[in-house]
């Protein structure tokens, strides 16, 4: 299996609470595998797959694969305006609407951030801002056991 179909073969297993999934698109498909490929959050030889499985389950439940989504928008001068954007929901000033491979490079920099910042509950900060932040814990560990259970899926 190369990299590529184990990414568009897990995205159909990722869904929200209604059990809505959708098929993720083949250049965010590209760029998760390049991304993780290129700079792996985790270690040895299977550190890449679940990588990959890391960006597939937060680029669902963050973004639905849409990576020119914009959202969390906050209230300014009586203007709406966008704090989160593409399919990481990584913050606006510097997320590019529409490219997926930055999109991707992005969303692992700020997540290797993240656990760094926070070892017991890794995706807590990139989830809320906070290691201290009680649901900011709980999607962290519900979204890496997630990502953990796609990667077992894995077959060379």
């Amino acid at each position: 299996m190369t990299g590529l179909e184990f990414v568009l073969s897990i995205a159909t297993l990722v869904h929200d609470a209604k059990g809505f999934t959708k098929p993720m698109p083949m250049p965010l498909a590209q760029a998760i595998v390049d991304a993780a490929v290129a700079s792996p959050l985790f270690e040895g030889p299977l550190g890449p797959v679940q990588t990959m499985a890391v960006e597939v389950v937060f680029a669902f439940r963050e973004g639905s694969y849409d990576v020119n989504i914009s959202g969390d928008h906050r209230l300014i001068a009586g203007v709406s305006i966008p704090r989160a954007c593409g399919t990481f929901e990584t913050f606006c000033s510097f997320t590019p609407l529409g490219d997926a491979r930055r999109q991707a490079v992005i969303f692992l920099r700020e997540m290797r951030r993240s656990f760094i910042a926070c070892p017991e509950f890794p995706a807590a900060f990139y989830a809320g801002g906070s290691c201290d932040n009680v649901q900011a814990k709980r999607i962290s560990s519900a979204r890496l056991e997630l990502a953990r259970e796609l990667a077992a899926t894995w077959v060379p």
